[in-house]
């Protein structure tokens, strides 16, 4: 197989709808944040499950972050562990 061909999901061995619904889900993220100027973490969270879910949820906080922080609000990563204890805690986040 022609790695030239393949989707970068396909490159991290992740079945390609889950790849694709998580890069769907940030798109129309980052379009509310251009659109409103505000936008609702939670809210897009609900099409994805278990690991896929904790995948799209770290997508989205870097877009929130990056919105917010280039407004002056200085989100930090603690306000997110609070808000999804999924993510575990300052020791086990991702960075």
């Amino acid at each position: 197989m022609n790695a030239s061909n393949d989707t970068p999901n396909q490159l991290a061995g992740e079945p390609d709808s889950a790849w694709f619904r998580r890069m769907h889900a940030v798109d129309r993220f980052d379009e509310r944040w251009q659109t409103a100027g505000d936008a609702t973490i939670a809210e897009f969270l609900s099409v994805e499950h278990g690991n896929e879910r904790r995948s799209l949820l770290i997508e989205l906080i870097k877009v929130d972050m990056e919105y917010r922080w280039s407004r002056g609000e200085r989100m930090h990563i603690e306000e997110y562990l609070q808000q999804f204890p999924e993510l575990g805690d300052a020791f086990t986040v991702p960075l």
